[in-house]
């Protein structure tokens, strides 16, 4: 879906993230049919965080958008995205998505099509960064501004989009919307969110915390808002329903902890 895109100055950045299957074969078959399209980047596992860092190093364009390795997109997704964007001058446009379940064939929703067709300068409306889906595979954005993300030292497994879009925030000034479903996500048994792990939920709160400090440092005050909602969102409600399905004997000590968390370092900083 990829090499079939509308779009004709499009470059794809491929990192074989220390694959142990075909997908190297795969890759190089591909790069050969679609030379000048396909850069490909062979790494050490060390998970989707890092895999998306290295194919902003590589990348040459202007503009950015990641896609997972296991989903579908429309073949005029980023040809549309990328005139929205330019036309309206903004710093990242998102467009609608679905999730498929690949098992039985079925659409299970359909999400980010509520906003529209329209531009938003965000100046006195902060509040839309905290209803924007985290993740980074609806949207198209400024590669200079992707840059300047947070790094992590030891990245989570899950919500690293969430914190990535977080601390990039305060940089993107206009947000464009397509509500044309572009992106299709499929739902596959044994995904990351699947089961959370106690070392893991330790690591999001730690970098949850990092990414809060690393936005203040840079931007000030300003945004404690909109990151205490994220925190509030992702932390107090999607983790906490995730961690609670694990029927884990500490899942209980886990939402104390995050609870503990979020009542005396982010929540009361919401006004």
């Amino acid at each position: 879906s990829l090499v079939g895109q509308s779009l004709v100055n499009l470059e794809i950045v491929c990192i074989n993230d220390g694959s142990t299957d075909s997908s190297w074969n795969i890759l190089m078959e591909y790069q050969e049919k679609y030379n000048e399209k396909i850069t490909i980047v062979n790494t050490v596992n060390r998970g989707v965080w890092f895999a998306r860092k290295t194919g902003l190093e590589y990348a040459r364009g202007k503009y950015i958008s990641f896609c997972d390795s296991d989903d579908i997109v429309d073949s005029r997704m980023y040809e549309d995205m990328l005139d929205i964007l330019k036309k309206n001058q903004s710093d990242m446009v998102v467009c609608g998505f679905n999730r498929v379940d690949i098992n039985a064939n079925k659409i299970l929703s359909e999400e980010m099509t509520q906003f529209g067709n329209r531009t938003i300068d965000v100046a006195d409306k902060k509040w839309i960064y905290s209803i924007i889906n985290t993740s980074l595979w609806n949207k198209v954005l400024k590669k200079e501004i992707a840059e300047q993300a947070i790094n992590f030292k030891k990245p989570p497994r899950v919500m690293e989009d969430t914190m990535f879009l977080a601390s990039i925030y305060p940089l993107i000034k206009k947000i464009s919307f397509c509500n044309n479903i572009y992106y299709h996500y499929i739902i596959r048994p044994g995904t990351a969110m699947t089961y959370i792990k106690e070392d893991e939920v330790n690591l999001l709160i730690l970098d949850m915390k990092e990414t809060r400090k690393f936005i203040c440092n840079k931007f000030g005050n300003t945004y404690l808002p909109m990151i205490d909602l994220i925190a509030f969102i992702h932390l107090g409600l999607s983790l906490i329903t995730k961690i609670i399905q694990n029927d884990d004997v500490k899942a209980k000590e886990w939402v104390k902890q995050i609870k503990n968390v979020l009542y005396h370092e982010c929540i009361f900083q919401i006004n």
